[in-house]
C-alpha cells in the first residue's frame, strides 16, 4: 500500500500500517466472511485519496453499521487517525 503523505520507511509509516492492520481486524472479526474478505480492499481505499475513496467510504459506512460499539468506536478512533480525509467528510469524523 502506497501513502502520498507517508515517506516509505520511515516510523510513521510503520505506524500507519500497524493502525491498518489493527482496523482490518476489527471489522473483519465482527463480519461475515463474504464481507470480511473484502475489508482490506476498502481500507486500502479509504486511507488514500483515489478515484474509489468515496464508493470505499460509502462501504464502509454500511460496514461500520453493522459493528458492536466497541468494535465501531475503536474503528471511528482509527479511520480518524489513518483516513483520507474524503472519509472523514463523508463519515463526519
Amino acid at each position: 500500500m502506497a501513502y502520498h503523505d507517508t515517506p516509505p520507511k520511515t516510523r510513521e509509516e510503520t505506524e500507519r500500517r500497524a493502525a491498518m492492520a489493527s482496523l482490518v481486524r476489527t471489522i473483519q472479526a465482527e463480519l461475515d466472511p463474504e464481507e470480511a474478505a473484502a475489508v482490506p480492499a476498502v481500507i486500502e481505499q479509504v486511507t488514500a485519496e483515489t478515484p474509489f475513496t468515496r464508493q470505499a467510504a460509502e462501504r464502509l459506512r454500511a460496514m461500520l453499521s453493522k459493528l458492536s460499539k466497541p468494535a465501531y468506536d475503536l474503528a471511528v478512533k482509527i479511520i480518524s487517525d489513518v483516513g483520507a480525509a474524503t472519509v472523514k467528510r463523508l463519515l463526519g469524523l
